[in-house]
């Protein structure tokens, strides 16, 4: 697999893949800021950069999810505020909203349940901790505190993955605070 990232996307095309370096501001991308990397992370050619400290992570769901060929990685409030509020259950369900239409799932009354890993320092254990509790049924996963991995069959698909699972977080955390100040 040959894949690129930026922004915290990375893209797979066959059994390399070329990621954002470390240090790098990612809202201006060059080409000499991504570097070619395998599937365990290692530096395909020579370079004096490094790959982003999260390569392992993004290596790891494209080893467990057939058919992934893109993962976005983002930190925003909302999904920080949701993987805390959800941690001690480990997952958080969404039900009976139109949005979930974007994960195919076409269904009366349907669902979607995404996990919730601890944000461990260590990659590697993070890496591990996520290949567990994925599926390919459910784009993405919840670090706690931290972001959230959503990926799909294409950058586009990817992308709207993410796109609804932050719509369901904002939601969820507007109706908690309007429940409770009711």
């Amino acid at each position: 697999m040959e894949c690129s990232t930026s922004y915290g996307i990375f893209l797979c095309l066959a059994a390399s893949s070329n990621i954002t370096t470390s240090g790098k501001d990612k809202s201006i991308s060059t080409p000499e800021d991504y570097i070619l990397v395998n599937m365990d992370g290692s530096l395909v050619l020579p370079s004096n950069l490094k790959p982003s400290a999260e390569t392992l992570i993004h290596t790891s769901i494209y080893q467990r999810i057939p058919n992934c060929q893109a993962v976005f990685h983002v930190h925003m409030i909302p999904n920080n505020l949701i993987s805390e509020l959800y941690a001690d259950q480990g997952k958080v369900t969404f039900m009976n909203h139109e949005i979930i239409k974007a994960f195919y799932i076409w269904k009366e009354g349907a669902s979607i349940t995404i996990p919730i890993v601890e944000n461990y320092s260590s990659i590697s254990k993070l890496a591990e901790e996520i290949s567990k509790v994925i599926k390919p049924e459910v784009p993405g996963v919840l670090i706690r505190n931290h972001g959230i991995y959503a990926w799909g069959d294409s950058d586009f698909t990817a992308k709207r993955h993410l796109e609804a699972f932050e719509f369901l977080f904002e939601y969820q955390i507007n109706m908690y605070f309007l429940k409770k100040f009711k």
